[in-house]
């Protein structure tokens, strides 16, 4: 099995592969093998935000403060303040994605769908700054599952590995396979 191949101390790790795949599979074998223990993305955590909180509340109340809250939210390309004062309702479903990230990320997490609800620059970004949250909290197996071309987010996020579903490879960075 692939994830016996991985790292047992890594950041962030990538599951790249296209619609249909395996990607949600392989993301069920990382929680069975005990890798992450929470999975964002179709099924998350979007029915637990309060309809009349601003969502920098939310976030703040979680994480004790707003300085926390903020450094979140930025990280995720969230930088509006008009923005961190609508509720998770009145979001777009691309901030919805990124407040739900910077509301639940911790070791132990893996992200499905990360990025298909914003374009390839956002994706990016995205990257970038989870990447960033994840080195400066000193997060561990942090799990990003897409179905973006792997080099769209990987070379952006930095990652510690990458497995490709479709062809059952799993890339460790520095050259390990």
């Amino acid at each position: 099995r692939w994830v016996e191949g991985l790292p047992q101390i890594f950041s962030l790790g990538i599951v790249v592969g296209s619609t249909g795949s395996g990607k949600a599979k392989a993301l069920s074998q990382l929680k069975t093998a005990g890798v992450v223990h929470k999975t964002l993305g179709a099924t998350s955590v979007k029915s637990s935000w309060p309809v009349d909180r601003a969502i920098i509340s939310v976030i703040a109340e979680r994480w004790q403060g707003n300085e926390a809250a903020i450094e979140r939210l930025s990280a995720v390309g969230m930088n509006s303040v008009t923005d961190w004062k609508k509720t998770h309702r009145a979001l777009s479903n691309g901030q919805r994605a990124r407040a739900e990230v910077a509301a639940e990320l911790s070791s132990g997490t893996a992200i499905n769908h990360f990025g298909a609800t914003v374009d390839s620059v956002e994706a990016r970004c995205f990257a970038a700054g989870v990447a960033k949250l994840v080195h400066r909290q000193c997060l561990e197996r942090v799990v990003l599952a897409t179905g973006r071309q792997a080099a769209e987010v990987s070379s952006w996020a930095g990652a510690d590995w990458v497995f490709f579903v479709s062809s059952g490879v799993l890339c460790l960075r520095g050259g390990g396979a």
